[in-house]
């Protein structure tokens, strides 16, 4: 694959950082310990568990090094060890991350999320109040109402940049929670492309949820259950949270960028909302014709 020399900072690095982290993981991970230096028992797990992932025999690898994990441990070795473990569950669960590269390339897209948003809120606010005059929000309703549509606005973004993921069905999630639980204990020595590894790897855990359509069911209800979908999207917002936590410390150079969208992602928070707050949000998304996207005929 060629790279874009043009590729924005600090994403260019990353699709190279890609690169490597895919052909050590999942083409020939057994040339990358240093063969000079006498091998403890930990290296020739490692060694031979990366020619069972290549071999299509995960089985083989987590049976090998499941026994030598210490999650105590602070060393480059068990990094490396949690890497291929994790990589050995994901090809288990089926899943291929030859799309892996082209969804760094999306990434470049969290920097312009947050651009314009407060204008197309707006918009939205005013189309509503046009189709309902009855509606008569104060300063603290039209508050809610504006944090409720930016998380909206946030989210939508998201789930446009994930698009180019992979995803695995239910049969394959139990794997792909694991590999996240291992890459999830990190240490002074974790590399950052073991920590953008989790971060991809729960975006397509939140991938698989939304083509399974685990998230907004009530959306398929009719009529559309507003005020269930406020709540639904607690489950959802706090997914996201984690993907963008980590994400963050992944990518140092873009933590600006990723601390403007979690701000936006934790602006709302229906747990806070009484009954008639709901209320008012319900309205609001009756009033831009939120229907629409029910399965109502």
């Amino acid at each position: 694959m060629v790279i874009n020399k043009e590729f924005p900072q600090p994403y260019y690095h990353l699709a190279v950082l890609a690169l490597v982290i895919l052909t050590s993981l999942f083409v020939s991970c057994s040339g990358s310990v240093d063969s000079s230096k006498e091998e403890s028992e930990d290296l020739k797990a490692i060694k031979e568990a990366e020619y069972w992932v290549d071999q299509n025999q995960p089985d083989r690898s987590i049976e090998l090094l499941t026994p030598h994990l210490d999650v105590k441990m602070v060393s480059q070795e068990q990094n490396r060890m949690r890497q291929v473990l994790a990589s050995a569950y994901i090809k288990r669960s089926g899943i291929e991350l030859k799309d892996f590269v082209e969804f760094l390339g999306q990434l470049k897209k969290l920097s312009s999320i947050t651009e314009n948003l407060e204008e197309e809120i707006d918009q939205k606010i005013q189309l509503a109040l046009a189709a309902n005059p009855a509606l008569k929000p104060n300063d603290e309703d039209r508050d809610i109402i504006t944090s409720f549509y930016r998380l909206l606005f946030i989210l939508g973004d998201i789930v446009e940049l994930i698009d180019v993921l992979p995803y695995t069905e239910n049969s394959g999630r139990a794997d792909l929670e694991k590999a996240i639980q291992i890459l999830e204990v990190e240490n002074s020595l974790t590399p950052l492309g073991q920590k953008l590894y989790k971060a991809s790897l729960r975006l397509i855990l939140i991938n698989g949820k939304i083509r399974n359509k685990e998230y907004f069911s009530s959306l398929e209800l009719c009529p559309v259950a507003y005020a269930t979908f406020s709540k639904e999207i607690n489950s959802f917002q706090k997914d996201i949270t984690l993907f963008l936590e980590n994400l963050h410390s992944a990518l140092p150079k873009s933590q600006k960028d990723i601390d403007k969208v979690l701000k936006s992602v934790h602006g709302f928070s229906v747990d806070t909302l009484d009954e008639p707050e709901l209320d008012t949000i319900e309205k609001f998304l009756v009033g831009i014709n939120w229907s629409e996207a029910s399965t109502c005929l």
